[in-house]
């Protein structure tokens, strides 16, 4: 699988979240979720490294949950084909501005040269938004 394979480990299980009222009826929630077993065995089955995978509700327990795990195994060959990213920081063309000497990633490089030009209004404003985004969470705290 090559030295950067991220070993996972899936779970399924299900629950009612209205058992104690009868009135309700029957009802199930299944979570989906994985490990990464990449990592030390006693950060594994911490809160902040658990993925989520999906969530899956109705009146009673799914009857194929292969289905649904199909579409986990799918979007994983997606990830390992690679993804198109983007990144926030190369909507600005000027090098000397803030964003582009930010020495908070973890590489604590700035940036010499604009390395992706934005093609489309689109793809600016989605990164003009994520950046706000992030601004405001660091104002808060």
């Amino acid at each position: 699988m090559g030295k950067n394979a991220i070993a996972l480990f899936y779970c399924s299980d299900g629950f009612n979240p209205f058992h104690h009222i009868i009135s309700q009826g029957s009802y199930s929630i299944w979570a989906q979720s994985s490990l990464i077993l990449n990592l030390p065995h006693q950060l594994r089955s911490k809160t902040g490294t658990t993925l989520l995978l999906g969530l899956i509700s109705g009146p009673r327990a799914p009857k194929k949950l292969n289905k649904y795990n199909e579409v986990i195994v799918n979007e994983l060959v997606q990830l390992k084909e690679g993804l198109a990213t983007s990144c926030s920081h190369c909507t600005v063309n000027d090098i000397n501005h803030p964003l582009r000497q930010d020495t908070t990633f973890p590489s604590g490089a700035t940036e010499d040269e604009v390395v992706i030009k934005r093609s489309t209004e689109d793809e600016k404003a989605e990164a003009r938004y994520l950046d706000r985004l992030l601004l405001e969470k660091r104002q808060q705290g």
